[in-house]
């Protein structure tokens, strides 16, 4: 299940966590995730300015900015968007939009993490005693992931809006199928998954699961597969601790 500490540590994480990790995974497809326009030519003072005055459209629906920068966006691809369509993204400051840019919506949903070390593409894993830190992976240890693109949950999420949580059933912020709609593995190995679906209090996903012997030790990551109704996404996490 999700965890006070988990939910508040990738609260402190994720502004700049959120424009890193969207710049390198999005461009090879882009789906029900944030995704970065880049922007050249404009300039702000602050971050606070260009929020007041950056905007973005998806398809003519107003996507949710989740971060702005004097040379990037970020945004939530509306939820009213669907899949299987080419569709135009349109930037505006003040009264300025920009060209469209067309992009397809290739699937409703794209597993993707976010990371905590960009050169080699591995997540950011969290769990008791290391909800602010990068955990030392053991195996049958539980851990979470922070993830992006799941896809639709039981119950619609809003855009931009976190997702509420006031305890009982967690099936509302589950992906349809629940647990077992989730197939991950860790360096070839089946890795159990205890929750997967919307992150409490968040516009992000989460995954717990516990980590899977026989694991290799010879490097310092492992490759990871998270496939969730057909759709997979590619990504590393810590390797077992010699």
């Amino acid at each position: 299940m999700p965890t006070a500490e988990s939910t508040r540590a990738i609260a402190a994480k994720m502004p700049n966590t959120e424009a890193e990790t969207r710049c390198r995974q999005i461009d090879s497809e882009m789906t029900f995730s944030m995704v970065r326009t880049w922007i050249t030519g404009w300039s702000w003072s602050t971050s606070q300015t260009a929020l007041r005055t950056a905007a973005a459209t998806v398809a003519g629906f107003p996507a949710a900015l989740v971060y702005v920068s004097p040379t990037q966006i970020n945004f939530q691809i509306p939820w009213e968007v669907a899949p299987g369509l080419a569709v135009n993204v349109v930037v505006t400051r003040g009264s300025i939009a920009s060209s469209p840019e067309t992009i397809t919506i290739a699937a409703n949903a794209s597993p993707s993490m976010f990371f905590e070390d960009f050169t080699n593409g591995v997540a950011w894993i969290t769990g008791a005693g290391c909800g602010t830190t990068e955990c030392a992976a053991q195996a049958n240890g539980v851990y979470q992931l922070w993830a992006n693109g799941l896809g639709p949950k039981n119950a619609p999420e809003q855009d931009g809006v976190p997702v509420a949580y006031s305890g009982g059933p967690l099936t509302p912020l589950e992906v349809p199928g629940g647990n077992a709609a989730c197939q991950l593995t860790i360096g070839g190995q089946p890795a159990n998954v205890s929750y997967c679906g919307a992150a409490p209090g968040e516009i992000i996903d989460q995954l717990n699961f516990t980590y899977p012997s026989g694991v290799s030790t010879s490097s310092p990551y492992a490759d990871a597969v998270l496939t969730i109704n057909g759709v997979t996404g590619r990504f590393r996490v810590p390797a077992p601790a010699q």
